[in-house]
């Protein structure tokens, strides 16, 4: 039990981060495209995926109670594999940026 609340707390944490990452970005500069600050959260996405299965390569036994909650984090030779997956879930993530950018345009809604 505690186990699930340290990794809802962390979740929530690193969630409520990005967020805040995000609007202090717009606020300092406020000409930032959203495709640049999604390009780098894939960036930031990518070196964190890379560490945890550079982990999982070094130590195969690494993240094995992750499992019981359905996360599995796979080694490094699964990235080709995997790749297909990624981007359909990058293509999906570009596509509601591009409708939030186009919704963005076409109100007059102050945010």
């Amino acid at each position: 039990m505690l186990v699930i609340a340290v990794m809802c707390a962390t979740y929530g944490i690193t969630s409520a981060a990005l967020t805040y990452s995000n609007k202090r970005i717009y606020a300092t500069y406020a000409d930032v495209s959203p495709m640049n600050l999604l390009m780098v959260s894939c960036f930031i996405n990518v070196l964190i995926c890379l560490a945890l299965m550079t982990c999982k390569e070094i130590k195969k036994s690494a993240f094995t109670s992750l499992i019981e909650f359905g996360i599995v984090v796979p080694e490094l030779n699964k990235i080709v594999e995997k790749s297909g997956i990624g981007l359909k879930f990058g293509l999906a993530n570009f596509a509601s940026v591009i409708f939030s950018m186009c919704a963005l345009k076409l109100t007059s809604i102050p945010l």
